[in-house]
């Protein structure tokens, strides 16, 4: 039986404006959950699924800024941190056909990457005719992520990535043609 999980949050943030330029935002957290509910398999046959894990703590930092450089130029970036872990040893809790293995207090979250982050710029320019170009760069990251709690156990790293993504638009009136590319550079 797996039983509902429950957590309790605490943050506290900051979103200020200076002036019509800049934009720059942030908060810390805290977050305690209970009966955590993790991915596993069953003794017999290896069939996935999900159980509770005791006690986890997330705890972290995230920012976020824009910057408006012209009134036709922009650059934004964000970064979040994030420390996920169980907080306590879970007998049993990661399966496998070899037998259970315990879950033990510090071992990272799966599917919780450490580090993620966020880079962008936007230009606008008006051409003679009336109509404009916008242009649109970005690039967001993060670290790798765990399948499995504490990495152990036939689990995988999943290796961290950057993706690369550019726009260029026409704008005349209610009219807009994009040309765009996602994943430039075809990061797996």
């Amino acid at each position: 039986v797996v039983k509902s999980d429950t957590s309790t949050n605490y943050e506290m943030g900051v979103h200020s404006q200076f002036g019509d330029d800049l934009i720059l935002n942030g908060s810390v957290y805290y977050i305690e959950w209970d009966d955590i509910r993790l991915g596993t398999v069953t003794e017999n046959g290896v069939v996935p699924i999900n159980t509770n894990g005791d006690s986890a703590a997330s705890s972290g930092v995230e920012l976020a800024a824009t910057w408006f450089i012209t009134p036709d130029w922009s650059l934004q970036g964000a970064y979040a941190y994030n420390n996920a872990e169980l907080s306590d040893d879970s007998p049993g809790l990661i399966g496998s056909a070899l037998g259970d293995v315990d879950g033990q207090d510090g071992d990272r979250l799966p599917g919780t990457p450490e580090h993620q982050g966020f880079v962008a710029t936007n230009y606008t320019f008006p051409l003679n005719d009336g109509s404009s170009i916008e242009l649109n760069y970005s690039v967001t990251g993060q670290s790798n992520v765990y399948t499995k709690v504490g990495n152990r156990n036939f689990s995988e790293t999943l290796g961290s990535f950057f993706l690369h993504y550019a726009a260029a638009t026409w704008h005349r009136d209610a009219w807009r043609v994009s040309l765009y590319g996602e994943n430039l550079f075809d990061e797996y």
